[in-house]
């Protein structure tokens, strides 16, 4: 029982002991707030900006950078690619995005501009910056050759400036109702449906009849034409003659007769019909097919919900319950008779003229006054070398330098001969030359208009004060309104679903019905229990039939007396004599094949085709209008419109030197 109650009281503590601690934290998170990391977001922010253009001005070399008037572009996802950078992240630890993110290089004179885009998660920006050659190219120097030298460098200083410029930039695009955006075109989606003949085809070895529509093989058979005998004769086999009226015994007339199926020769053809079922066609008189349903677009009108207010007064049902009347302050109106109404007084504006100050500058050079005095550089170069043979009576050293050589050549006795060459050199240059300075128009005071200044002034007096009541009757600066009374509310109408049209909805439906169900027989004729009827004719032996047309028949002959003879004849009871053969042609008709191409659907003896056509227009630019401070670098202590940051530098510029 002791080890029980102890063991109750250790857990107890414990909960008691976190629970304490879980409020010390919540206090403290109370008491102690986080810290805005806003400034320090913006800074990674910065640095991530300052990253990107410092890979651009490696990647950027002599070879690389645009000519003039020309624009390259290097995406962040190109740097990624090229192993130049790794990924960013913004505030919320998500990577920047690769395709929108670049840097952008245009040149104008002899100055490049690079253009710093990063967007990351909401946040986006760009800065812009000026760079000279030597600021680009690299190993932070740019070799120029001219003829035959040797390359240095020297240092120069260079201050950084800035100015605020407004740019125009497009925020977004719109489009027209019914239109969709992408990118900056609108595109508006439309199906129409195209109905054609189908195409047709028959089997082998049929061709269609366009006259019944139908696909047809013609067959020819040859029969024995049958011998016939003048009238009152009767043929003889065993003769081979027509005879009649005499005492004798001649083979009897051979026929055949068919009891099923039609004679043809000695056979008997029997129609043998197939029964199969036909296959099923749905089709739509209004809507679109849709399995064997036709789905129908439309629109159904129903009543526009009312809405009633009250302009004045309270709404009560229909009804607007306006108050006793009362006595309210009337509205003050201002207005000007000359000038421009600015709250209770009138602004006239006037101007006058004066003539503006000439500012004289220098695009190259320094200016003295009116002129720009233009140093001249120097450049000297080798011409040619001076040598002569001297003697020593001693051995002196072999030498060479940039200026000087001395080489040892023989000796005569004691006497050491050397040849000693001398460098000369020839330069061409320096000095100044004076050209007159370039100048522009400036006001003190003013907008500069050509070479004049437009000073404005203005003056300001009271302006017209009336009043007026939007309810009520004005009296003098007052409005009394009437007493209470009912008048009708304000009806208007809204839906809830479809679009209002006066005070009706229209709102679009869709409804299916049935489609109507027919059949068709790919083979054969269709038959009123919608089943296809195929004809097969099959052929029999016909029947045995012996008669004497003179005479009397006993078995297979004929016993007649008195006979007279006559030659015999050949007809066909079928077909076309030729010689002694009958020509039977047989056509078989059957339905043609009925086929659609190219993505349509067959229904009957026609194609359909939904087809969606797309109308694509320019969207519209919604303008917007950025300040923005803008960096140049330049080895002048002055430029004309921007303001010194304070910040200089020193950068190593490639000079060149002939030899």
């Amino acid at each position: 029982m002791y080890n029980e109650n102890n063991k109750n009281y250790f857990f107890r503590d414990l909960i008691v002991k976190i629970l304490i601690v879980l409020l010390f934290i919540f206090l403290l998170m109370w008491l102690m707030p986080m810290p805005n990391l806003n400034p320090f977001y913006d800074k990674i922010f910065a640095q991530n900006i300052t990253t990107m253009t410092d890979a651009a001005k490696s990647y950027f070399t002599v070879s690389k950078l645009p000519k003039e008037g020309e624009v390259k572009k290097l995406t962040l996802e190109d740097m990624l690619n090229n192993k130049m950078l790794i990924e960013f992240t913004d505030s919320d630890g998500k990577t920047c995005d690769p395709q929108k993110s670049y840097v952008e290089v245009t040149k104008e004179g002899s100055e490049y501009i690079f253009k710093t885009f990063l967007s990351c998660g909401e946040e986006e920006d760009y800065v812009i910056e000026y760079f000279g050659c030597y600021d680009v190219c690299e190993d932070g120097t740019c070799n120029v050759e001219v003829g035959n030298g040797t390359d240095e460098t020297k240092k120069v200083t260079e201050y950084k400036f800035y100015r605020i410029e407004e740019t125009k930039y497009i925020e977004k695009y719109v489009c027209a109702d019914g239109y969709t955006l992408k990118d900056n075109k609108c595109i508006k989606e439309s199906e129409v449906e195209k109905i054609e003949d189908a195409s047709l085809k028959c089997k082998d070895g049929y061709a269609y009849n366009k006259e019944n529509n139908k696909c047809e093989k013609i067959e020819t058979e040859k029969i024995d034409a049958t011998l016939e005998c003048p009238n009152g004769y009767i043929y003889a086999s065993s003769l081979n003659k027509c005879v009649k009226g005499k005492d004798d015994v001649v083979d009897a007339d051979l026929s055949y007769k068919c009891t099923d199926g039609i004679l043809v020769g000695n056979k008997c053809i029997v129609n043998d019909v197939k029964v199969v079922n036909a296959e099923k066609v749905y089709t739509c008189s209004e809507g679109i097919l849709n399995g064997t349903s036709c789905i129908i677009d439309g629109t159904k009108t129903v009543d526009a919900e009312k809405v009633y207010s009250c302009t004045n007064g309270t709404l009560s049902g229909t009804k607007c319950i306006i108050g006793s009347s009362t006595t309210v302050d009337a509205e003050k109106v201002y207005s000007c008779s000359n000038g421009t109404l600015s709250g209770d007084k009138c602004i006239i504006s006037s101007s006058y003229t004066v003539n503006a100050s000439k500012q004289y500058y220098c695009t190259n050079g320094r200016l003295s006054g009116t002129k720009c005095i233009i140093d001249n550089p120097q450049s000297c170069g080798y011409t040619k070398w001076v040598c002569s043979n001297k003697t020593y009576t001693t051995s002196v050293s072999t030498t060479s330098t940039p200026t000087f050589t001395r080489k040892y050549l023989y000796q005569i006795g004691s006497s050491r001969v050397y040849e000693e060459c001398t460098r000369t050199y020839k330069c061409t240059g320096g000095g100044t030359s004076t050209v007159a300075a370039s100048y522009r128009y400036v006001c003190s005071s003013g907008t500069l208009s050509g070479s004049k200044c437009i000073i404005s002034s203005s003056s300001t007096t009271d302006a017209n004060l009336s009043y007026k009541c939007t309810n009520g009757t004005l009296s003098g600066n007052k409005c009394i309104i009437s007493s209470s009374n009912t008048i009708d509310a304000n009806v208007s109408y809204k839906c809830t679903n479809g679009t209002l049209s006066g005070n009706k909805c229209i709102v679009p439906t869709q409804t299916s019905k049935p489609a109507t169900l027919g059949y068709k027989c790919e083979e054969g004729t269709l038959n009123s229990s919608n089943m296809c009827v195929i004809t097969l004719n099959k052929e029999e032996n016909a029947e045995k039939v012996y008669s004497c047309p003179v005479g009397t028949l006993n078995g297979t002959k004929c016993e007649i007396s008195d006979v007279e003879y006559a030659d015999s004849i050949y007809t066909c009871k079928y077909g076309t004599l030729s010689g002694n053969k009958c020509i039977i042609t047989k056509t078989d008709s059957i339905n043609p094949i009925y086929y659609c191409t190219g993505g349509y659907t067959l229904v009957g003896n026609k194609c359909y085709i939904t087809e969606s056509s797309s109308d694509i227009k320019d969207a519209t630019p919604i303008y917007k209008t950025k300040t923005e401070k803008v960096y140049k670098w330049s080895t002048s202590t002055k430029l004309e419109g921007w303001i010194y940051t304070g910040e200089k530098r020193e950068t190593n510029v490639a000079i060149t030197s002939k030899r």
